[in-house]
């Protein structure tokens, strides 16, 4: 987890039958990537984190992806914004500059409640006990606006 210093983000093609991988992982991106995150020591081993990607294509058909880490303003856990440039699941993915939450929450998703309205959940705080998060959610521009 922390051992790898500074955590990456794979994509892997599986076979047909989801039996084993199809062909050699690709590198999306690094921890680094994003000027947001910032690194945690966990029992004397230091490192960033990538965690949770969860994508989702907007209603104007644009690739993003919500992803965990730590930000390196609180060191609280927290939900980052990455954006497709090329539309694909292969990137490049760039970066929002800023994490969405600061509630030490994170592993989000986003999905439609019955009556439609988007939604994000996530589990909050990053510690025992911990609730889910459900907010509103309003995509405007690509960007992901947590309503609460």
């Amino acid at each position: 987890w922390l051992e790898v210093g500074d955590g990456q983000m794979y994509l892997q093609k599986l076979s047909d039958d989801l039996t084993k991988m199809d062909g050699e992982p690709q590198l999306l991106f690094s921890a680094s990537s994003a000027k947001w995150v910032g690194p945690i020591t966990s029992n004397g081993v230091t490192g960033s984190v990538t965690d949770a990607p969860f994508i989702y294509k907007t209603s104007e058909n644009k690739l993003i992806m919500l992803w965990s880490s730590f930000a390196k303003s609180n060191g609280k856990y927290s939900i980052g914004l990455a954006r497709s440039t090329s539309g694909l699941i292969t990137g490049p993915w760039v970066q929002d500059s800023n994490p969405l939450n600061n509630d030490d929450g994170g592993h989000a998703m986003l999905f439609k409640s019955l009556d439609g309205k988007l939604k994000i959940s996530y589990h909050a705080p990053n510690s025992y006990p911990n609730y889910a998060a459900i907010y509103d959610v309003d995509i405007d521009q690509d960007d992901v606006i947590i309503i609460n």
